[in-house]
């Protein structure tokens, strides 16, 4: 298992996209921690520096495109703009810290923000709806699913940049070393072929997830929920929020199962999608789940893993499969966009470079993720091998809780969840008391 010792040791009129409808819509860098990154001006660029507004950015160093490909964009917006750039880039764990000392302090007029945030960032009046203009492109040329996902009180609030969701990804050489011929297409399938791949010595841990007690960790039982026909925030409940229903008891079961087995890794409890991501790059891993970055990370990596990693959706326990309601498979949503905060100084400037980072010319410059533009769309159905799959994942999204408590909810669900997986208790003794702490937190308080 060497990985896993290694890795711990402001508008212009002439944009086309206020002129008329347009389509519109990277690839890797590894950094850590916060990243300040001024984009050198042209000699005459820099007489009008003084004049010309300064932008900072805010983006998230993990899944979605990478730094590199928004550093390369910039620098090419650059060259048709006096505005100035500055990018800061974070880890997702830090990126809602991030937003509050945009909000408080001004550090950043853009900002990227996760779909779970929306309903507090705006009860608090921290963001600017995106133009008018912006918004009818939006909704006229990208997909529905990513326009709605950004809606509330009927303005968009942020400019939708990527659409994630989780895959299963699997190494096919330690699949056929096993005898297994395709990547798993049910839950007890994927417990089966771990079992073998464990006894007939091929691997000791089999299966990593990210587990970590950070919004991952939601994400992973959202989608194990979603596995076994459950969800945490039930339609036609009053929408209420259930975490302890018996299908999310299922999921939990299920996971603190393949941690008795010593099937699923021990570090997955530390990990997030990052060390997740590594581990399975080493092939210290038959499985995992992670967003779609990994697999771009497999297509450009060097190693045997180029060859072997398989994404495929993530299955759900076979009775599911076969109810008739048409779920084979379940993921989470991810979807995430560009917001430009109300105390920003130039939000002209920030929404025209908001826009021009957004074109459509980027993401078909950049395949791995799949883009918010229907015109994308169709020129990935022959090109990525992997469009179909993607475009299949849209109808199995599962969503975490709308609510703009939502931060301390997940919050309480991590704590309870991570004692369940740490064997400190019952399931569904540890899902009942995040449930009675989450009633207890929004008791009287709208969403």
């Amino acid at each position: 298992m060497r990985c896993i010792h290694d890795c711990r040791n402001r508008w212009h009129r002439h944009h086309p996209l206020f002129r008329q409808p347009a389509d519109g819509a990277g690839s890797a860098g590894s950094l850590v921690g916060v990243l300040v990154l001024l984009l050198l001006l042209s000699p005459v660029q820099a007489l009008r520096a003084t004049e010309a507004p300064v932008i900072d950015v805010l983006y998230m160093v993990q899944s979605g495109y990478q730094p590199d490909a928004l550093l390369e964009r910039t620098q090419e917006y650059r060259r048709h703009s006096p505005n100035r750039v500055r990018l800061h880039f974070v880890e997702y764990k830090d990126l809602w810290e991030g937003i509050q000392r945009g909000i408080h302090h001004g550090a950043y007029d853009v900002v990227l923000t996760d779909v779970i945030w929306t309903h507090r960032l705006v009860s608090e009046g921290a963001l600017l709806p995106v133009p008018p203009p912006l918004a009818r492109t939006i909704r006229e040329r990208m997909v529905p699913q990513v326009a709605r996902t950004f809606e509330l009180e009927g303005e968009l609030w942020a400019f939708p940049f990527f659409m994630d969701f989780q895959l299963l990804f699997s190494n096919r050489t330690i699949l056929d070393a096993a005898g297994f011929s395709h990547p798993p297409q049910s839950l007890e399938e994927l417990t089966r072929m771990a079992r073998a791949i464990r006894d007939r010595g091929i691997l000791p841990y089999p299966i990593f997830f990210s587990l970590a007690r950070e919004e991952v960790l939601m994400c992973k039982v959202l989608i194990w929920t979603g596995a076994f026909g459950g969800d945490l925030a039930p339609f036609g409940e009053g929408d209420r929020i259930r975490v302890d229903t018996p299908e999310a008891v299922q999921a939990v079961s299920w996971l603190q199962e393949l941690l008795r087995e010593g099937l699923l890794n021990p570090y997955s409890l530390a990990s997030d999608e990052v060390f997740a991501a590594e581990v399975f790059l080493a092939e210290d891993a038959a499985f995992t789940t992670n967003w779609v970055f990994l697999l771009g990370k497999i297509q450009e990596s060097a190693g045997p893993v180029a060859r072997a990693g398989v994404p495929s959706a993530i299955p759900v326990a076979s009775a599911r499969a076969g109810d008739g309601s048409g779920g084979g498979q379940t993921t989470v949503n991810g979807f995430q966009g560009f917001s430009v905060l109300a105390s920003s100084n130039h939000p002209e400037a920030a929404w025209d470079y908001v826009a021009f980072l957004s074109e459509i010319d980027f993401h078909q410059k950049n395949p791995f993720e799949l883009a918010p533009w229907k015109g994308v769309w169709e020129d990935r159905t022959e090109g990525d091998p992997y469009f179909a799959l993607k475009v299949e994942q849209l109808s199995a999204l599962r969503d975490r809780p709308y609510h703009r408590k939502y931060l301390e909810i997940s919050e309480i669900f991590q704590r309870w969840v991570h004692r369940v997986l740490r064997l400190e208790m019952d399931p569904l003794q540890g899902l009942e008391a995040a449930q009675a702490e989450i009633e207890e937190l929004l008791e009287g308080v709208s969403p």
